[in-house]
């Protein structure tokens, strides 16, 4: 942003910062006119300069590369005005000049100058000739601040083109180069650009206060907002307050630090928990104290507050204090520093602390690069794992829980060291001096970082001297390194170096300080009894499998020594590669689901009751009040307002006791929940919290499968077709031939897949296409063939589906067989015959033993059934219905079975939900294993090639008005719309028509905040245009018309919470569930809730709720006319990385579009 006359120019950078935070925007344009403002901006890094200066070199290096490609090229280096260069830049392009090197664009307000303008054979104004943005960046990795730079600039090389430029280049620091679909990112950079615009014509930042946000502690008004907030008093300086609690007590008329000091701590805040306001108040009280006594104090946390907190009187959990154990010799301190702006999130520094006699011993483990890490975490295990052998009493120390987190991911990233971390965890080696802090006493800061913590003991510690002061500056400095192209001696990285070691030193005072506060308050170290040792032995059968998993990989490590030579393919290297790493997949699967339960049984009530896998402070009703039913008690149990995605049905325990508790019902309306307990077993000891179990699946079935595989995998000729990502081998007269992609007719694909020579086949049925009933159609002609056919899935009900469709065909063709399907006959949703008649040729078996001797030609189950070894090469053809929700890992599994594979699904639509962290390819879909492209920046390819497998190209239930889109922004615009779907439309009232459209794609912004899992003003709106629907009529062909009911509609939501709120307020028979349930349902009209109000509201990543592939099923579902509901801030998330940015832009688009 700068100022010329009374004019103002703005850059792309302008629109990024505002991105982050408005308030500095307006502090920006601002300052442009007032001087005593602008002094408040705090100084840049020194190292600015030197990055600016490198990043000129890497310029022009690659402009010398570039002129020796592109004789004919223009240099603009000159001194002109923005006019001028503008001019000179066209007449270039006039010239059909070959590079266009500094050339200028400018419009209306905005001037860019991009690196390169490099022409190709696109056509555009100038004839058969076009041009492309390029631009170097001296970072080895992309951010999204340079890709939106590429958009902007090409959106303003369209004027001068007459046509958006289809693609955009950013050059990085090693020369690669990097190409971005420019209309995957230019919606979302519209839509920022769009509400930057509306800022700062307003006046209403003028008036507009700061708020603390993730970018405070990196702006250059961190100073002078800070200021601010100490003036005014801020509620936003009360640590762990949040915006949606200040908003409470506003409410309350509680405005200020000091009103909230001096409001009685029993006082009752609207929506606010009373555990939670106790402790704002009693924090905010101590902060006023602080500073009217000009000192840092603190405070214990008594147990009567403690009983508050939970509801009652204490039980045996441990918590604050008594997870410190005593001082011992050889104790670690260990902090990390991170970069998660990397591609694949780098831990680039592991810092260790600790005292050898008297001496203090720093070790720094480096890791500069992905290529480094995995080797220095393995050098860094290998030193913990001896010291801590050296000293057997000795633990590891760490502040906040993200050292706990970042090993467990790498464990499994790598695939190596998991069974020590896990050692690690069960013997207790790793102290969370964090909870200890949390859960035992009060600082009067507003803040509860190690850097805060320091003013308690900073005569022992000392003072922080360095450039770097707090964990952003350290991103900061690495990032500075990395575009600096400085070496491993860089004075930046001794910097980062200097305040690791300052981070772990304070670590080994802060537990000295905690040790001393025990001993001056004559608090006791936690003894732990028999039962609760932490030091459980590893079972016979883990060692077992540890034994078959390390024979297996050296046997695949070998082979692949004997074939790393020049003659032999690349791809049976690279494939063999991924099988080791897919060995261990369903074991790292479940790993997280696992950490995830010990952390629930260890974490102390205030972080379980903020964790949303936990229900805290439940007690009974009635006490006593208990109900006999058979041989278990039935609890009818209170709990206090709370956050939580526990459902009705969910395995659940009891956290002190560990002990299950069944049949879980959950009356979210009345904060009410019910449990079955057995008779005889420990009762719960009254209020308890209660959490999720670990998971229940047993997968030594599917690793046994995988182990079999591995060891023979030349008898498996499918399944290595697909991990080497060969061509399907199909045989026609004796002679190989290719697919085609577009034989997509029942006969076609039938012939191809008849001619399967031990190889597969991947179908790709974009949503209404009737790739279920295309499949169950050729299942039923080589079940005619006398092929023996399987039909799996990951869930029961779409192999019920599939089956279904098979004996629908069947009884049409007159043909009838013998099927049977697994499943667990006490479980209705697994059965089939729930479904049909005594008459029906699939029968429902319970043991495998029945499904082997029963001279069945069909055989359905999920994969743990198929990869049973005594169903080994049993099979003709396997088919996987829903293939892209599959992993690599279980396709492997259950594809055993079978000789030939059939994959049938879409990469487009469900993903595999998958849980823990895998090693290169290994935790991928099947699908997207084989469509992936490793040479280009296309990734998964959206459209399955014509020689890898069949495309469906027409789509018989979306209009052509929902299929316009959906085509374009998934599938290449490859898809069709029947045309005959064009009739279908709605008939509305003018009082609806208002609100809709009679068929296409709606979008409605709504107003909402702190909204979460669960928006009011969302249900309101979607249950308004609900029963305005109702009674409503949809033509379905120029002739038939029928009126909008129930079973007209769909209603999906991304939470469970949000379904739950919307079939309470909709009427009873509405169909109304998440995106997972209604995947291959459709109905007329499809009514979509986002739920979640912005960014700072988001519970989950937001790859889960800006998803392409659920918000395409979500779109998809309608025949006729598709809305989606949203609040108006949720399209303001501050994107960091390219593929968030790619993610929120369909939603952008959308918003741009049909709004």
């Amino acid at each position: 942003m700068r100022k010329e006359s009374n004019d103002v120019f703005f850059s792309t950078s302008d629109i990024i910062n505002f991105s982050k935070c408005s308030f500095l925007s307006g502090l920006d344009l601002r300052s442009l006119h007032d001087e005593a403002l602008a002094v408040n901006k705090s100084s840049p890094s020194q190292y600015i300069k030197l990055i600016q200066e490198n990043g000129r070199k890497h310029e022009l290096t690659y402009l010398e590369l570039l002129t020796g490609i592109y004789p004919n090229f223009v240099d603009l280096r000159g001194n002109y005005t923005s006019e001028q260069r503008s001019k000179l830049t066209l007449q270039a392009m006039n010239d059909g000049a070959q590079l266009i090197y500094q050339g200028g664009l400018i419009d209306d307000i905005w001037e860019a100058r991009p690196d390169f303008l490099v022409r190709n054979n696109d056509t555009s104004i100038f004839g058969n000739y076009s041009y492309e943005v390029w631009d170097t960046k001296l970072a080895l990795t992309v951010r999204a601040g340079a890709v939106l730079q590429v958009i902007h600039y090409s959106e303003m090389l369209t004027e001068y083109l007459g046509k958006l430029p289809t693609h955009a280049y950013l050059i990085l620091g090693n020369n690669e180069k990097r190409n971005f679909k420019v209309k995957d990112y230019l919606f979302y950079f519209r839509n920022l650009r769009k509400r930057f615009f509306t800022f700062i014509k307003s006046s209403s930042f003028t008036n507009s206060e700061p708020f603390p946000c993730q970018h405070c502690e990196i702006c250059h008004w961190r100073d002078y907002c800070n200021d601010i907030w100490k003036s005014k008093d801020h509620l936003c300086q009360v640590a762990f307050i949040k915006k949606i609690q200040i908003d409470k007590l506003r409410a309350a008329e509680i405005n200020t630090m000091q009103q909230l000091s001096e409001v009685p701590s029993n006082k009752n805040i609207t929506s606010l928990n009373s555990a939670t306001f106790f402790r704002l108040q009693h924090q905010a009280e101590l902060q006023v104290r602080a500073k009217k006594a000009g000192k840092a104090l603190f405070e214990l946390i008594k147990p009567d507050e403690i009983a508050l907190r939970r509801g009652s009187n204490m039980n045996s959990e441990r918590r604050g204090f008594d997870i410190l154990p005593r001082a011992a010799e050889g104790d670690l301190f260990f902090d990390m520093e991170s970069d998660p702006l990397s591609t694949d999130k780098l831990e680039y520094l592991f810092g260790l602390f600790y005292l050898s006699g008297q001496e203090e011993i720093y070790k720094p483990f480096w890791a500069l690069s992905q290529e480094e890490e995995k080797n220095t975490f393995r050098n860094f295990l290998e030193f913990l794992t001896s010291h801590l052998k050296s000293f057997p009493s000795a633990h590891v120390y760490h502040y906040a829980p993200y050292e706990k987190i970042a090993l467990r991911r790498l464990s499994n990233k790598y695939d190596l060291g998991q069974q020590i971390i896990d050692q690690f965890l069960r013997e207790g080696k790793l102290i969370d001096l964090y909870q200890v802090v949390r859960e035992s006493i009060r600082i009067s800061e507003s803040k509860y970082s190690i850097k805060n913590l320091e003013k308690f003991y900073k005569k022992e510690f000392g003072q922080r001297d360095g450039a770097v002061i707090n964990a952003a500056d350290s991103l900061i400095f690495f990032e500075e390194w990395k575009n600096s192209g400085e070496g491993r001696n860089s004075e930046i990285l001794r910097e980062i170096e200097n305040y690791n070691l300052e981070d772990v030193r304070s670590t080994y005072f802060l537990r000295q300080w905690l040790l001393s506060i025990m001993e001056n308050n004559n608090i006791n170290f936690f003894s732990a009894s028999s039962n609760e040792s932490n030091h459980a032995d590893i079972s016979d059968r883990a060692k077992n499998y540890a034994r078959d998993l390390a024979i297996i990989k050296r046997k695949l490590e070998a082979e692949i020594s004997l074939e790393s030579q020049p003659l032999l393919e690349d791809k049976v290297i690279q494939y063999k590669r991924v099988l080791i790493d897919l060995l261990d997949f369903h074991k790292r699967d479940q790993k997280p689901q696992w950490w995830s339960y010990f952390d629930r049984l260890e974490a102390g009530f205030q972080e379980r009751a903020e964790r949303e896998d936990c229900i805290v402070s439940v007690d009974e009703v009635i006490a006593g009040n208990r109900e006999n039913v058979g041989r278990s008690l039935k609890f009818r149990c209170k709990y206090p307002p709370q956050n939580f995605s526990i459902k009705t049905g969910d395995r659940c325990i009891d956290l002190a006791s560990r002990s299950g508790l069944s049949d879980v019902l959950i009356e979210r309306d009345k904060n009410i929940i019910s449990f079955k307990k057995g008779v005889g077993k420990d009762l719960p000891r009254f209020p308890i919290d209660i959490g999720l179990d670990g998971p229940a699946e047993n997968i030594d079935t599917l690793v046994q499968s995988i182990f079999r595989y591995a060891a023979n995998n030349e008898r498996y000729s499918a399944i290595t077709a697909v991990l080497k990502r060969d061509e399907p081998r199909i045989l026609c007269n004796n002679e190989v031939k290719k697919v085609l992609g577009n034989s997509n007719s029942l006969e076609s694909v039938t012939d191809i897949i008849k001619g399967l020579n031990s190889s597969y086949l991947f179908v790709q049925g974009p949503p209404g296409t009737g790739k279920t009933f295309l499949g169950s159609k050729v299942v039923v002609k080589l079940l005619q063939e006398g092929k023996r056919v399987g039909v799996t899935s990951n869930s029961h009900k779409a192999i019920i589906n599939f089956l279904q469709k098979i004996e629908t065909h069947s009884l049409e063709d007159n043909f009838f067989f013998l099927g049977a399907k697994k499943s667990n006959l006490a479980d209705k949703s697994q059965r089939y015959s729930n479904l049909k008649d005594s008459n029906s040729m699939i029968v429902d078996c319970a043991k495998n033993k029945e499904m082997l001797n029963g001279n069945f030609q069909l055989m359905a189950g999920t994969a743990w059934f198929f990869s049973q070894p005594e169903l080994d090469s049993l099979l003709d053809y396997l088919v996987v219905e829903e293939a892209g929700q599959m992993s690599l890992a279980t396709l492997i599994a259950a594809g055993t079975s079978s000789k030939s594979l059939i994959l049938i699904g879409d990469q487009n639509q469900l993903e595999q939900p998958t849980q823990g962290v895998h090693p290169n390819d290994s935790g991928i879909s099947a699908i997207n294993y084989l469509l992936q492209t490793k040479n280009n920046d296309e990734g998964v390819l959206s459209v399955v090639p014509p020689t890898m497998g069949i495309f469906l190209d027409k789509t018989y239930r979306l209009h052509p008005y929902i299929c316009e889109f959906i085509s374009e922004a998934f599938y290449q615009s490859k898809l069709l719309p029947n045309s005959k779907n064009a009739n279908r439309v709605l008939l509305l009232s003018d009082t609806l028509s208002n609100q809709l459209i009679p068929c296409g794609i709606k979008y409605i912004p709504i107003v909402h905040s702190g909204c979460k899992k669960h928006s009011k003003s969302e249900v309101d709106k979607i249950r308004e245009l609900y029963i305005g629907l109702l009674g409503q009529s949809v033509i379905e062909n120029k002739q038939r018309k029928k009126v909008i009911t129930f079973e007209d509609i769909l209603v999906v939501a991304p939470f469970n919470l949000q379904v739950q709120e919307l079939r309470k307020c909709l009427p009873e028979g509405a169909r109304v569930g998440t995106i997972d349930k209604f995947q291959g349902q459709e109905a007329e009209v499809v009514l979509i809730s986002m739920t979640t109000s912005n960014a700072e509201s988001m519970p989950r990543e937001v790859e889960f709720l800006f998803s392409k592939n659920r918000l395409n099923v979500a779109i998809t579902r309608a025949k006729c006319l598709s809305v989606i509901v949203a609040s108006q801030e949720l399209l303001t998330f501050p994107c960091k990385t390219p593929e968030q940015l790619t993610l929120v832009n369909t939603l952008c688009w959308l918003q741009e579009v049909y709004t």
